[in-house]
């Protein structure tokens, strides 16, 4: 009997410690609540609908970097067509520059290069440059006369230059101008000899009076007409030729193209031939003949 009242007292105690355990899990374990399944159309976290969403937002995106780079491709062009169009106007530039500096050098080929006023008579002795003039034809007061003439006209000549260059204007129309007028102006001695007289006086004074062709370029008019190198211009359309300056005077005178009659020496001939007014087409040089 006793051995009964204790096992009883035994499971009572069991069964009150196995409830306390019970109640004191039961409010620390987390509530796990039964999943219940989402309706078809509930957006879940694996659901693909996302990436659709991403994939229709895709083309606005696609459309404005295919607008930047289409905008950038029309800057690139805008600017290779800009410097396109400079290298054309750079090489318009070069090709105006080669035909002036080719029309420079026909200029060139046919005129007198700068130079210093020429020095005789004036450099030499006084005596000697009377006597040379005396011996030339020239009577003693006028061979005085030349020789102080002479020496005026190199003077005026070198403040000419001078000027020209104080004030800007050496290589300009202006000076050409005004050197030809003291060379063979009204009151130059030219002028005042005639020209006779004046190529004894060149001649004389140990100065070239000739003006002869060098070279002839192909296709020019000095070549249509026959002219050879070798040959000297005596005169060009009535105007007696002694020097580079006296040529390009004439030959850019009157009406282009203009028919004049050019005379020449030849192997100690006098020739008489008809060119076109312009560019004769040689190159020039000049030497001292006896008149």
């Amino acid at each position: 009997m006793f051995r009964s009242a204790t096992l009883l007292g035994s499971v009572f105690c069991a069964g009150l410690l196995l409830g306390l355990a019970l109640a004191t899990w039961g409010r620390s374990a987390p509530v796990i609540e039964p999943r219940v399944a989402a309706p078809a159309t509930e957006v879940s976290t694996t659901d693909p609908q996302p990436v659709a969403s991403a994939t229709e937002s895709s083309p606005p995106a696609v459309a404005e970097a295919l607008q930047a780079n289409i905008a950038h491709l029309t800057r690139q062009l805008e600017a290779a067509s800009a410097a396109r169009q400079q290298l054309q106007d750079e090489l318009s530039l070069v090709k105006e520059t080669v035909q002036t500096l080719e029309q420079r050098l026909d200029e060139l080929a046919e005129s007198e290069p700068d130079e210093e006023p020429p020095s005789p008579p004036a450099a030499r002795a006084r005596q000697s440059d009377t006597e040379t003039l005396i011996a030339a034809g020239f009577d003693p007061d006028e061979a005085e006369y030349l020789v102080d003439r002479w020496g005026q006209q190199q003077m005026d000549l070198l403040y000419l230059r001078d000027q020209a260059i104080r004030e800007g204007w050496i290589d300009t129309p202006r000076y050409e101008q005004a050197t030809r007028d003291l060379r063979s102006g009204n009151g130059s001695i030219r002028e005042e000899l005639g020209p006779e007289a004046y190529d004894r006086f060149l001649f004389a004074t140990g100065r070239s009076n000739r003006v002869v062709l060098n070279s002839i370029i192909d296709s020019s008019p000095a070549q249509t007409i026959g002219l050879q190198p070798g040959d000297a211009i005596l005169s060009y359309d009535g105007s007696r030729i002694f020097s580079f300056r006296d040529l390009r005077t004439v030959t850019t005178a009157g009406e282009p193209g203009q028919r004049v009659v050019i005379e020449i020496v030849r192997d100690g001939q006098r020739l008489e031939l008809e060119i076109d007014r312009g560019p004769i087409g040689v190159t020039l040089g000049s030497r001292r003949d006896e008149p």
